[in-house]
């Protein structure tokens, strides 16, 4: 990552108190050594999320969605195309949403 996009991600941390706790939430989530690439990966993922849609959910929910699209590029494969169709709900997902996920 380049020196401006890592300032840039930190700027956008320090001033969005909801991407500050969402990465907060999945520091304590994952492994360590897994850490720094999820925070990373979940700063840019949020960096044009709508004040609405940080605020329509909680921290913790919203780290889950994060991860749950960090775990499904981590799994992807180079030479095909992967897709999940899910309808989210708590007990699998950690999150609800009342549509289903492309």
């Amino acid at each position: 990552m380049s020196d401006i996009s890592q300032v840039a991600l930190l700027s956008l941390r320090a001033e969005s108190p909801a991407v500050d706790a969402i990465c907060r939430q999945l520091e304590r989530q994952v492994d360590e050594e897994e850490a720094a690439q999820v925070v990373a990966f979940t700063e840019m993922f949020f960096s044009k999320a709508t004040d609405e849609l940080l605020h329509e959910r909680s921290s913790d929910a919203l780290a889950r969605v994060a991860l749950g699209a960090w775990r499904f590029l981590q799994s992807s494969h180079a030479d095909q195309v992967d897709v999940d169709i899910f309808n989210p709900d708590v007990d699998n997902e950690g999150w609800y949403a009342p549509v289903t996920v492309v």
